[in-house]
């Protein structure tokens, strides 16, 4: 049930005075250009998981969604975003609540063409310290499975974090190229890598790279 979802500002002005934290950090990113912005993690009780993370000390808020279909029916979800200013430092996970179960989200995905075939293996986070934005991500996740991890062809070393059958890298670099892009655009998602395709290939599109593999 894991996608990507490709987002765009339609209308620049609108934008501008909306207060939802999605589109407020878009607005900052697109700045520095196009690319991958935030992961966003399922939840099934999004009240229960505010007052856990207020207890822990975040300050959060939770906002409506719905929009209505092809078919007419109107889907509704809440998010919840934990208040942060938006820079060059690697944002936190916000997450959504549909409403429904997984089961039943997964079921109207797949009936509406939204899933294919293939899955989310791996998401690779660009940053300046792997154990700190682990760190980062720690209070989120219950029993946090971590190990060190090391890419030596992209030239990436530093955290793995498992979360159900998708791994998060948060990845140090000593490429000069991207090093670069870590000081240009700040710390990002900046690969995904799906599995279970028919042969593998490395493609680039709109600031983002797509690592495709067999297994």
């Amino acid at each position: 049930g894991t996608y990507i979802e490709w987002l765009s500002i339609e209308n620049p002005d609108i934008a501008a005075d909306c207060d939802n934290p999605l589109i407020r950090q878009q607005i900052s990113d697109l700045k520095k250009g196009e690319g991958f912005g935030q992961v966003c993690l399922r939840t099934n009780d999004i009240e229960q998981l505010a007052a856990s993370l207020i207890v822990k000390g975040f300050s959060c808020r939770i906002f409506d969604g719905q929009r209505k279909k092809t078919d007419g029916t109107l889907l509704k979800w809440k998010m919840l975003f934990i208040e942060e200013k938006y820079g060059h430092q690697m944002p936190y996970p916000f997450f959504i609540e549909w409403g429904k179960s997984d089961g039943e989200r997964l079921e109207e995905l797949q009936d509406s063409g939204l899933l294919n075939s293939f899955s989310i293996k791996q998401i690779t986070y660009l940053v300046k310290d792997a154990e700190e934005a682990a760190s980062k991500w720690a209070p989120f996740l219950e029993d946090m499975d971590t190990k060190r991890y090391k890419d030596e062809k992209e030239e990436l070393e530093g955290v793995q974090v498992n979360i159900g059958s998708v791994s998060v890298f948060f990845a140090e670099t000593t490429s000069p190229k991207k090093a670069i892009s870590l000081k240009e655009h700040g710390e990002r998602p900046v690969a995904v890598a799906f599995t279970e395709l028919e042969k593998s290939d490395n493609r680039v599109m709109w600031g983002g790279c797509y690592q495709l593999s067999v297994n």
